[in-house]
């Protein structure tokens, strides 16, 4: 978790990452979605894509080929962390977009001496007061740079899908996330996010029920389910929550909003000081 500030009055931003071993669990459209619902309410928010592919920046219309500077120069110190952000459509929403050559990042990391902290550093370093909320895209896995991300984070969300293969992984994050508490982050919360859910599917229903038996207290109350629309907009490159916000994905992440919103408050106030022990 990110703890410096860049003055005394001005606090870190509170960072989410998204991460899963697997993929296709809804990740990136998590990340875009909880970030422009995020903005929508006031917050100011910036989003790291950290996967190769470029997923999330695309999801804004923005072209790869013509991304020049990308998280890649973030971890090379190539250019200024301001340069290197772009605006979205969004409003109080922007991207350090990412691109192929982010590739020999999570390589890289390794060589580097306690190569778990190298992102936070960065965070900290960055001169990022300006925003309340920084939320990190990882790619799928459980390498060096989902490491650092988990590292650094307040808040980790994994995205679940109810198929039995996304249990098996489920463990194996689980295990990342105990070795980070006990070694680089103790203070870093998680949850678990249902996607992609068809509540008339026997078999989501009956794995949802074993989710909900063996990891309730882990799970957010809220639940995304299949919508025609999400599709839709991330082809057009527009968040769905702009692109139809009447739809039932757009009602579904302005839920999951709220109850993101409600767990930072109560991170922040769980940090304040004790107001008895200031006098």
């Amino acid at each position: 978790m990110v703890q410096e500030q860049t003055d005394q009055n001005t606090p870190s931003p509170y960072v989410i990452t998204l991460c899963q071993q697997k993929g296709g669990v809804g990740k990136t459209t998590t990340a875009v979605c909880l970030g422009t619902g995020l903005a929508q309410t006031g917050k100011q928010v910036l989003l790291l894509d950290l996967a190769p592919s470029g997923n999330l920046t695309s999801a804004f219309g923005i072209n790869l080929s013509r991304v020049k500077r990308s998280t890649t120069d973030l971890f090379h110190n190539t250019y200024p962390p301001k340069s290197l952000i772009k605006p979205t459509s969004v409003r109080g929403l922007n991207i350090i977009p990412a691109n192929a050559s982010l590739f020999p990042i999570p390589r890289e990391l390794y060589q580097e001496p306690d190569y778990e902290f190298v992102l936070k550093k960065i965070l900290v370093n960055g001169d990022f007061p300006d925003y309340d909320i920084i939320i990190l895209d990882c790619p799928p896995g459980m390498d060096s740079l989902i490491i650092n991300a988990i590292a650094c984070s307040d808040l980790a969300i994994l995205p679940l899908v109810c198929e039995y293969f996304a249990l098996q992984t489920l463990e194996n994050m689980f295990q990342l996330i105990k070795l980070s508490h006990k070694r680089a982050n103790p203070e870093m919360t998680y949850r678990l996010l249902i996607t992609k859910m068809d509540r008339r599917a026997t078999l989501h229903k009956r794995v949802y029920a074993q989710i909900e038996e063996h990891y309730k207290a882990a799970l957010l109350n809220t639940i995304i389910g299949v919508d025609i629309k999400l599709p839709e907009s991330q082809l057009a490159g527009i968040p769905i929550l702009v692109y139809d916000p009447k739809s039932r994905a757009t009602k579904q992440y302005r839920a999951l909003t709220n109850e993101i919103l409600g767990i930072i408050n109560n991170s922040q106030r769980e940090s304040e000081p004790d107001q008895k022990d200031k006098s």
